[in-house]
């Protein structure tokens, strides 16, 4: 499910909105054979819990994914 800017989490000693995270995170390249950087978080949230987050970065913009992975191992398909 695609992350809406003004959704709040914490995590890493920081709690801030989406926009503020998307920000915050190192972007790293050529993770997993996905050719755009991205990185993933595992954050919480007040109405989903514990999540993990794929912030990734494509043309100009920064988007990220809220994924539940509890049972679920991915890597290249995660974009």
């Amino acid at each position: 499910m695609a992350g809406k800017s003004s959704y709040v989490f914490e995590g890493e000693d920081f709690k801030g909105k989406g926009s503020e995270w998307k920000k915050r995170v190192d972007y790293q390249e050529n993770q997993w054979v996905i050719d755009v950087p991205c990185v993933r978080k595992q954050l919480s949230n007040p109405t989903f819990g514990e999540l993990n987050l794929l912030f990734f970065q494509k043309s100009n913009s920064s988007c990220y994914l809220l994924m539940d992975l509890s049972s679920i191992s991915l890597r290249r398909v995660e974009i």
